[in-house]
């Protein structure tokens, strides 16, 4: 039987098909991972706001109580001041992995799209390998029918002739 004359452009769409599979799983995973590291960061972010919170009004209640002096307070202030500055750093990290995330999404697109594309090329291209082979198959047939004909031709002629 006659191979696909384009049997090694198929195993090569077969070939770009499996690496664009994997190319895609890679991307949903980094995508998976980031949406993860992000939503740790957001609640580091939200305990550092409630810690501050806890912390200025357990000091004002200090203040009001008596147990603490001015002085002590304004060092306070200094204190929550800086996990203000945390704060704002948790926020700009929080913001470079939004940005990462984003970028990566739009990759995880790029590779859907492309998984796309090497699908639909290897299906195209498996059903005309379908179609070729039907018609090889057809044509074989037509040639042992032709050959069968012959055969009982020349038997008829033979007991014709007897």
């Amino acid at each position: 039987m006659k191979t696909y004359r384009l049997q090694a452009l198929l195993d090569l769409r077969i070939h770009t098909h499996h690496l664009a599979r994997l190319a895609f799983a890679v991307a949903t995973k980094t995508l998976a991972e980031q949406q993860q590291q992000l939503e740790c960061e957001k609640k580091k972010r939200t305990e550092m706001e409630q810690t501050r919170d806890t912390l200025r009004w357990d000091y004002a209640d200090q203040l009001a109580s008596g147990d603490m002096s001015m002085c002590e307070y304004l060092r306070t202030l200094q204190y929550t001041k800086h996990l203000r500055s945390k704060e704002q750093g948790q926020q700009s990290i929080i913001e470079t992995h939004q940005y990462k995330l984003e970028k990566t999404t739009q990759e995880v697109r790029v590779r859907k799209a492309q998984l796309l594309a090497a699908m639909q090329s290897q299906k195209a291209l498996e059903q005309h390998a379908e179609l070729w082979a039907g018609q090889m198959r057809q044509q074989r047939l037509r040639r042992e029918e032709g050959v069968l004909n012959e055969i009982s031709q020349v038997v008829s002629r033979r007991n014709t002739n007897r």
